[in-house]
């Protein structure tokens, strides 16, 4: 009886392990980025190769995929054929992915590039706990036009649905202002973004404000966007209804400038010179003495480099 409990028992466990085995992803659950005819989106079609155990294996299949011209099927490789990876890179913890491509990649067009980064960068994201992917050129950190280093790239760096048949690329670099370390004034930081052409602008500022500003020592204005409850454009003004814990979330900064980071940002957009700012108490606008709702205008004299 002890033997066929033992033997009854390896049996559940081999079935369970078959049936979490199945779980995993599959060839058709990948996503491969190719780029449409026009040369200005991305287009998705299914993986459909053998997806191998390893992490580095998979790397490298979506990589020879991404570089097929004819396993593209209706689109084409983001991959040129002059340009060949010479391999890739796990961090220790497996959260972090390196690329190193052969120098023909310095070769790509400046306005083609960072569609060609957009497409490889999403399909290699899939990859299970990987949250962000370098590039390299040869052994040295991949530079934009101006020498400036790309750096790692996550779900944050490529903004919008670029697979939609109306969202072509787009490229901008964002005036943000964040808080300075004492709280009392703001700070220009400049920031270059990809995202696709149906983003709202205003709420495109609003979620990299959000985001760390990489290497400054500065901090996000806050790390949750659920705050922002409504932004919209018309006429030039920039309508935002704020949750009144965002006023509690923003920490050690005065009153005047956990507005005018957000009001300031928004206003450096071309179109918006004012922001009507709605504050919303338990989900009614707040219509007390002390509320911040109003609208503001863009105030330099809290600027400070």
């Amino acid at each position: 009886m002890k033997t066929f409990k033992i033997m009854l028992c390896s049996f559940i466990f081999m079935v369970i392990l078959l049936f979490v085995s199945a779980c995993g992803k599959s060839e058709g659950d990948y996503i491969i980025y190719g780029i449409d005819s026009s040369g200005t989106r991305l287009v998705e079609s299914r993986f459909e190769g053998e997806v191998p155990d390893s992490k580095e294996e998979l790397a490298k299949s979506l990589l020879d995929e991404l570089g097929d011209d004819e396993e593209m099927r209706n689109s084409e490789s983001p991959i040129p054929a002059k340009v060949d990876v010479r391999s890739v890179e796990f961090s220790s913890d497996g959260t972090k992915l390196s690329v190193y491509f052969t120098e023909g990649y310095s070769d790509i067009p400046l306005v083609r590039e960072p569609l060609i980064r957009a497409a490889i960068v999403k399909t290699l994201l899939q990859i299970e706990d990987v949250s962000s992917v370098s590039f390299y050129v040869g052994d040295s950190v991949l530079v934009d036009a101006t020498g400036r280093t790309i750096g790692a790239m996550t779900k944050d760096t490529f903004i919008g649905d670029f697979g939609s048949s109306q969202a072509a690329l787009q490229i901008r670099d964002l005036l943000l202002y964040y808080p300075s370390l004492d709280g009392e004034w703001l700070v220009p930081y400049e920031k270059r973004v990809h995202y696709s052409s149906n983003t709202n602008l205003a709420r495109l500022v609003i979620e990299n404000l959000c985001q760390e500003p990489v290497g400054t020592g500065l901090n996000a204005v806050i790390s949750d966007s659920s705050v922002f409850l409504h932004v919209s454009t018309s006429d030039g003004i920039c309508y935002l209804d704020l949750d009144s814990s965002y006023f509690t979330k923003v920490t050690g900064v005065t009153r005047d400038v956990s507005i005018y980071t957000l009001v300031n940002s928004l206003c450096e957009l071309d179109g918006i010179s004012k922001v009507q700012i709605t504050v919303y108490r338990n989900g009614t606008p707040d219509i007390s003495e002390n509320s911040l709702s109003g609208t503001y205008e863009k105030n330099p004299k809290l600027i400070t480099e």
